[in-house]
């Protein structure tokens, strides 16, 4: 359970109305207190805010099951996403406040989906101002002493050392060390170019159906063109039986968390193992440490070519947008996702672009195909449209929604959507 008991019962009181006092607001109004008082909570829209604030959702009278937030500074940059499953519903994992001044001063859209307990959606948003700081308080300037202030001591002449308002003493002969140049200031690593797929590796294409299982015992009966499996877990020999069958066959890595279960877990030091992954056991990986990481990530990729895979899926790879406990970039990110993509391509295989929709206009022309996780739950499919208008294959999965609430629309928009279950077994139901 989350700390601040106060702060729930706050939204508890503002979502009965409990008094006069109490602004009405309904379900999935951002709300934010400078404090736990009924008095200070004020929606958030249309506010100029500073230093740390609690934001949260308001429940309303049916109840809620989760709340997906996602902050964009004015460029539109992704610079938070969180889901929180318990009251009181806020951006931050411990429910603590938003500290502001890590974004810096200017205007910044808070985006919260809400999950309502009757399974409709709520979209709230709120647009604010982060205002600068105000200085902290100096020291008065020192002032002349006054007559009646002691004068200072005069220090006692020193034998060894000749007076230094004296006229008559030389020089000192040492001449000054000469300053060291300023360097100039260093560019910002080029963006490197794609590395176009080669002849021979897999471009799937819109319509192509799939499978998508990572646990339990692989089913090779399911009809689909395309299995998406795990590396470590799949023999050569499986591979070769769904090639022989005419399938593709696309393998699993998770390119962004250190996992302490897999063979490799010992190659990963200590220095790039950051924070746990919410609600997994796994560590998020400094992506920018491409030095200390890339041994491992290619030995992977070496191991998809020797197996026989078409393709690999990395996972993992929107850390910037987590509490990792390193200080990633949106550039960081980039950075990592297309030496990934490259170096894949040097191998012979084909990548797919797992989530991070934030960048899929800047990473369309790396990736083969894109893998997505409930874009339709968050309303954000559009984002991968990219991928489509370039003939490469949209893969999806959704866990919570019925087939008939989203199906047609995957169908319209020419992606290839399936219904799993949430531990990815052999369970599918395709859309098409």
């Amino acid at each position: 359970m989350k700390a601040l008991p106060v702060l729930g019962l706050l939204i508890s009181m503002l979502a009965a109305c409990a008094t006069s006092a109490a602004p009405r607001v309904s379900a999935g109004t951002i709300l934010a207190s400078k404090s736990a008082s009924m008095e200070d909570a004020f929606p958030l829209d249309g506010q100029r805010v500073t230093g740390s604030i609690l934001v949260f959702v308001a429940e309303g009278s049916g109840g809620l099951d989760y709340v997906e937030f996602k902050l964009r500074n004015a460029g539109g940059d992704v610079v938070l996403r969180h889901r929180d499953y318990e009251a009181p519903f806020t951006p931050t994992r411990d429910g603590g406040p938003l500290d502001l001044t890590a974004f810096g001063p200017g205007k910044l859209v808070l985006n919260a989906s809400t999950a309502l307990t009757d399974g409709s959606v709520v979209l709230g948003q709120a647009e604010f101002e982060v205002a600068e700081p105000e200085p902290e308080p100096t020291d008065p300037e020192p002032t002349d002493p006054k007559p009646t202030d002691p004068k200072p001591t005069d220090p006692k002449p020193d034998p060894t050392n000749p007076d230094p308002t004296d006229p008559e003493q030389p020089e000192d002969p040492t001449p000054p060390a000469p300053e060291e140049p300023t360097p100039p200031p260093s560019k910002p690593a080029p963006t490197p170019d794609p590395v176009v797929p080669g002849e021979g590796i897999w471009q799937p294409r819109p319509g192509t159906s799939w499978q998508w299982q990572l646990s339990g015992k692989l089913d090779t009966s399911v009809k689909a063109d395309v299995y998406d499996v795990d590396l470590e877990n799949t023999s050569a020999s499986t591979i070769a039986q769904l090639h022989a069958q005419g399938r593709r066959v696309i393998c699993y890595i998770s390119a962004g968390t250190y996992e302490p279960g897999r063979g490799d877990a010992s190659r990963f030091p200590e220095s790039v193992k950051g924070k746990k992954m919410e609600d997994w056991n796994e560590l998020w990986l400094d992506i920018r440490n491409i030095t200390a990481l890339s041994p491992i990530m290619l030995a992977r990729m070496d191991s998809a070519v020797a197996k026989g895979c078409d393709a690999i899926e990395p996972d993992n790879v929107d850390g910037y947008l987590n509490d990792t406990g390193f200080p990633l970039k949106a550039a960081d990110q980039l950075a990592y996702n297309r030496w990934l993509a490259n170096s894949a391509h040097e191998r012979g295989l084909a990548i797919g672009l797992k989530n991070d929709l934030e960048q899929v206009k800047d990473l369309v022309d790396y990736f083969d195909f894109a893998i997505n996780e409930e874009c339709f739950s968050y309303k954000e499919c559009d984002m991968l449209l990219p991928f489509v208008r370039a003939d490469k294959a949209v893969f999806g999965a959704e866990y919570e929604l019925s087939t008939g609430s989203f199906c047609a629309e995957a169908n319209s928009k020419n992606m290839d959507f399936i219904l799993k279950n949430w531990d990815l077994d052999a369970y599918r139901v395709a859309c098409r």
